[in-house]
């Protein structure tokens, strides 16, 4: 019974989370029912967990379930990422509130499984950097240059490297998933934003209005920030979570043992 409430979590999870990311790749959007139909099914798989192995310790339930809804509250409030990332960590904490007793994975876990989820989704958004970083090395071979006109020190330099990347106002015009961390003041300097757009919220922001993603005044080429399909990450750090264990986790493990 407890295998086959398993496979049932895993597979409406990953039916859910595939959709949504499907939607969040083409439209940065995702309809509120996903996640109210994954709830509602974590919800009521959890329970029948429950009941089938009780007794159970339930504190580290409803702890797992507060992560998830914790977890989802920061990273709208605090890290400033959508409604829907949020609304997913607070499906997948009542979906996957405790580590399974289903020996699949290869690596080690958390107890509490949401938080590994997270880790890994995080681990697996870090190609994002990566991305930005082959961008910007392509953009200084092919033009000589890239720090044109950007007086930042050394450091942020180098984070300005990693969080954003440097295009062309056509390529900007182009691509409706790209937002300036530019913006020009009334004397003509060019200042640039490395942890948010001075354009205001991003998640206000209508992608097929240009106006609303690009500053006026702007020629040739500027720094942009490619806001990223989250759920499609969090897709990759559950499977990674089900068949491998947490990334962080398991590497600080083997470097103490080491």
């Amino acid at each position: 019974m407890v295998r086959m409430l398993w496979l049932f979590k895993v597979a409406a999870s990953l039916v859910a989370l595939g959709y949504a990311s499907y939607c969040d790749v083409k439209t940065r959007e995702v309809d509120d029912a996903v996640w109210i139909l994954l709830g509602a099914a974590g919800l009521i798989l959890t329970v029948i967990e429950v009941v089938t192995r009780w007794p159970v310790d339930l504190y580290i339930y409803i702890v797992g379930v507060a992560t998830g809804f914790l977890l989802g509250l920061a990273l709208y409030y605090v890290f400033r990422f959508g409604g829907a990332d949020a609304k997913a960590f607070w499906a997948l904490g009542l979906m996957f509130p405790v580590l399974p007793r289903i020996p699949v994975m290869a690596g080690r876990a958390l107890p509490i499984f949401i938080l590994t989820i997270f880790n890994n989704s995080i681990a697996c958004s870090l190609l994002a950097v990566v991305e930005n970083l082959a961008r910007n090395v392509v953009w200084r071979v092919r033009y000589g240059w890239i720090f044109k006109g950007y007086e930042g020190g050394l450091l942020k330099r180098a984070l300005l490297v990693l969080v954003a990347r440097r295009v062309t106002i056509e390529e900007a015009l182009r691509n409706r998933f790209l937002v300036s961390v530019e913006a020009v003041d009334p004397d003509g300097r060019r200042r640039v934003s490395l942890f948010s757009t001075p354009l205001g919220d991003i998640r206000e922001i209508d992608f097929e209005d240009a106006s609303q993603r690009l500053p006026p005044g702007v020629e040739g080429s500027l720094w942009v920030e490619a806001p990223q399909p989250f759920i499609l990450y969090l897709l990759l750090g559950l499977l990674v979570s089900i068949f491998w264990g947490d990334i962080f986790l398991t590497l600080i493990l083997s470097m103490v043992k080491g």
